[in-house]
């Protein structure tokens, strides 16, 4: 699935990234590589931008770019 498709508050694991070089390096100064967990915490549906939670720290992407980014759900336990 891809990480637009989460609910705010669900979690997913990134199983791959689909952009190019240098925004999968900028991606990677935030901690979003392959295996990392991010939580989606606000999708506004009148702004371009969705925020996203990955160890503590809040970013904001581009919808089109969340678009090119696969997760698979995770479940705590």
């Amino acid at each position: 699935m891809q990480l637009i498709g989460l609910k705010v508050g669900q979690k997913g694991v990134v199983t791959g990234i689909k952009l190019n070089l240098q925004a999968r390096k900028k991606l990677l100064t935030f901690g979003v590589g392959l295996g990392s967990i991010l939580q989606l915490s606000y999708n506004p549906a009148y702004s371009s931008l969705i925020n996203l939670m990955i160890n503590g720290k809040s970013f904001c992407i581009r919808k089109m770019d969340a678009e090119l980014i696969e997760v698979i759900k995770y479940e705590d336990r």
